[in-house]
C-alpha cells in the first residue's frame, strides 16, 4: 500500500508537473497571445488610418523644402527692394551738370573765377589752368575753326622771354621744318619735352610738318638723320635747340635757335608758339 501511495504520489506529482508545465506553456502562449494580439491592434490601427501615417511622414519630408521656399522668397524680396532703392536715389538725386571749357572761359571773362585758375590777358585771350597745363581757345583768322591749345606755360609766365628779330616770309610760308639739336647735350628729356610741346602745334595748328634732324652724326639715334645747324644751306627753315645761357629766342635768316637749359628750353617754346598765335608780340 505504501509503496502503492508512493507511486501513486510520483504519478500525481508527475500529474502535478505535467499540468504545471501545461500551465506554464499555456502562460507563455497567453502572453504570447497577448502581445500579437497588440502587435496586430496597433498594425491594423496603422493599416486602418494610412492616410494620417503617410501626411505624418510627407510632412516631415516637406519641412526643409517649406524652410527652403521661404528663404528663397526672402532673399528675392530684399533684392528687389534694394534695386528699387538704388534707383530711387538715382531718381531722386539732383543731376550734376558737365563743365565744358566754355563755361570755365565764360567765368574767367566774367571775373568769376579764382585768380589762380585762370586769367584773361590782354582783355581777349582766356588762360585756364587744369591739371598742370595753360588751357588757351583760340579760333582761326577766316572763324571756321575753334583751337584748344595746352601749354606748360601761360603768357604771364614767358613775358619776361627775350626774343631777337621775327621770322621772315620765307620761314612762315614754308610747309616743312627741321627741328634739330646737340644729341651729346645734358639733360635731353627737357629737349624732348619742349621739342614735343613744339612740334604738337605745327602739326595740329599750323599744319606744318616736322623733320627730326641732329647738329652732329655722333650716336645712333643720328645715324639716319639729316645733319643740320643753322649754317647748313637748305631751303628749309631750321629750328634749333641749344642748351646754353638763356632763355631768349634768336633769329637768324631762316633759322630760330632756342636757347636754354633744363624748363627754360620748354618756356622759350610756349613764348615763341604765342608769338605765332598772335597772343603776344
Amino acid at each position: 500500500m505504501i509503496q502503492l501511495e508512493e507511486n501513486e504520489n510520483v504519478e500525481a506529482k508527475a500529474k502535478e508537473s505535467d499540468v504545471a508545465d501545461i500551465i506554464g506553456a499555456d502562460t507563455d502562449e497567453i502572453e504570447n497571445s497577448e502581445e500579437e494580439t497588440e502587435s496586430n491592434e496597433k498594425s491594423f490601427e496603422q493599416n486602418s488610418h494610412p492616410e494620417t501615417n503617410n501626411k505624418d511622414v510627407n510632412v516631415e519630408k516637406n519641412a526643409p523644402m517649406i524652410k527652403s521656399d521661404k528663404v528663397l522668397i526672402v532673399s528675392v524680396v530684399v533684392i528687389l527692394l534694394i534695386i528699387a532703392a538704388f534707383f530711387s536715389v538715382r531718381y531722386f538725386m539732383p543731376k550734376q551738370k558737365v563743365v565744358t571749357l566754355d563755361d570755365i572761359n565764360k567765368e574767367n571773362i566774367e571775373g568769376k573765377l579764382d585768380p589762380e585758375l585762370g586769367y584773361v590777358y590782354k582783355g581777349a585771350y582766356s588762360f585756364i589752368y587744369n591739371d598742370g597745363l595753360w588751357l588757351l581757345q583760340l579760333k582761326s583768322p577766316q572763324g571756321t575753326a575753334v583751337y584748344n591749345i595746352a601749354l606748360h606755360y601761360g603768357a604771364r609766365d614767358v613775358e619776361n622771354i627775350t626774343v631777337i628779330g621775327g621770322p621772315t616770309k620765307k620761314f612762315t610760308d614754308s610747309e616743312d621744318f627741321y627741328v634739330t639739336f646737340n644729341p651729346t647735350a645734358s639733360d635731353l628729356q627737357y629737349t624732348a619735352l619742349a621739342v614735343s610741346e613744339l612740334d604738337n602745334s605745327l602739326i595740329k595748328s599750323f599744319q606744318k610738318k616736322p623733320i627730326a634732324a641732329c647738329d652732329r652724326n655722333e650716336t645712333s639715334a643720328c645715324f639716319d638723320r639729316p645733319i643740320v645747324t643753322c649754317e647748313t644751306n637748305s631751303s628749309i627753315p631750321v629750328i634749333y635747340f641749344q642748351n646754353a645761357d638763356g632763355p631768349r629766342a634768336v633769329y637768324v635768316d631762316n633759322c630760330l635757335i632756342i636757347q636754354g637749359s633744363g624748363l627754360d628750353l620748354v618756356r622759350v617754346v610756349d613764348r615763341i608758339l604765342l608769338q605765332w598765335y598772335k597772343v603776344m608780340d
